[in-house]
């Protein structure tokens, strides 16, 4: 059964690119966009209309290369004198959404002790309050220079994780393998077995004296393997472009055997118990798109609403990602207790079920 259904995937081309394919280009996009990228930041344009002789004052241009030392910041110039609305219209493509104003007489009015840069925003937002918080402590740390006063309280940045310093995307790659085992088990299950259905072929293999414990142990084997299969792939590109150094580790594996198991007969419950196919695949998606998105698979769960933080915590993709970060960021087995547990449970409870609503016998 595991044959069939293995050679039936790889023949099947939609199969195998929502498996492995698509997982590969949102770890791409999403790693990307989340910190994948080192030399990238919050794009931030600077006029600097302080000049003396063609050319910027020094305390400007010191402003500027502090700016441009933030890793945050990707800073890009535009021309001095010009009137940016109007410059904007002029150049679409340049997307000039945050603007920073350094005014004439810049350097002399500091030195009298009052200046005011403008920054010029086309909207509020989660990124504009970045930019905005940024700035703010680079002008604060002028303040204190200008002044003179030097800083009571430092801080010290520490870790809690390994030695080895880890990128953005070492703490969302954990999330990633989660949430597509998670699609793979019920979206994919779902759908073939109610294609089976329809197309006959579970009523053939019914005729046969296959057992229907096979049948669902060849499912439930072929889904643990394409769960390692995309682990190992997801890793291996990871490692490639972005340079992670989260490895999965034995005590990973296992979990991940146990996610693949419990989302593969989930899967096989919902093909079993929802008849009409369209019905099947529309059950699968209704489950695995909220499961993933509401999880904190993507995201940390910190940053959604206290309500949806509680409804994360009732879904099994949650402890997933969890007791895979406990493991693979923090190197602690022992935090992933909880996930363990969880999904050995689940991994017997579902399996069971579907052994239940399989009606091999319907069809004799």
């Amino acid at each position: 059964v595991f044959k069939a259904l293995a050679k039936n995937w790889l023949r099947t081309k939609s199969g195998v690119f929502f498996s492995i394919l698509f997982p590969l280009m949102l770890l791409l996009i999403f790693g990307s966009v989340f910190g994948g990228n080192p030399g990238g930041g919050y794009t931030l344009y600077v006029q600097n209309n302080d000049l003396e002789g063609g050319k910027p004052t020094s305390l400007s241009e010191v402003l500027v290369s502090a700016l441009d030392n933030i890793e945050a910041l990707d800073i890009k110039e535009l021309p001095a004198g010009v009137e940016i609305e109007k410059y904007r219209k002029e150049n679409p493509s340049l997307s000039i959404d945050r603007a920073l104003v350094i005014p004439k007489g810049f350097q002399s009015s500091a030195m009298d002790g009052n200046v005011t840069v403008s920054l010029l925003t086309s909207g509020e937002g989660p990124a504009t309050s970045m930019v905005q918080g940024v700035i703010d402590s680079v002008i604060n740390m002028f303040n204190y220079q200008m002044s003179g006063v030097e800083p009571i309280i430092n801080i010290d940045m520490g870790s809690l994780e390994k030695e080895e310093e880890l990128s953005a995307v070492d703490y969302y790659l954990p999330g990633y393998i989660a949430a597509f085992i998670m699609i793979n088990g019920i979206m994919a299950v779902t759908t073939y077995i109610s294609e089976f259905r329809r197309n006959g072929i579970i009523k053939r293999l019914a005729a046969t004296p296959l057992k229907k414990s096979s049948w669902i142990l060849g499912n439930l084997t072929l889904q643990a393997v394409l769960g390692f299969l995309l682990t190992l792939v997801m890793v291996v590109v990871a490692m490639m472009v972005f340079g992670v150094q989260a490895i999965p580790g034995p005590y990973a594996l296992i979990l991940i055997f146990l996610g693949s198991v419990t989302f593969c007969s989930i899967g096989i419950v919902l093909g079993g118990v929802i008849k009409d196919t369209e019905a099947a695949n529309t059950a699968g998606s209704a489950i695995a798109f909220p499961m993933m998105f509401l999880s904190g698979a993507f995201w940390p769960i910190e940053m959604v609403p206290s309500f949806m933080q509680t409804i994360a915590k009732f879904l099994p993709v949650y402890y997933f990602h969890e007791g895979l970060r406990e493991i693979m960021i923090k190197d602690s087995p022992s935090q992933a207790l909880v996930p363990f547990l969880i999904f050995t449970v689940l991994a017997v409870v579902f399996t069971f079920v579907a052994v239940k609503v399989t009606k091999w016998e319907e069809f004799e």
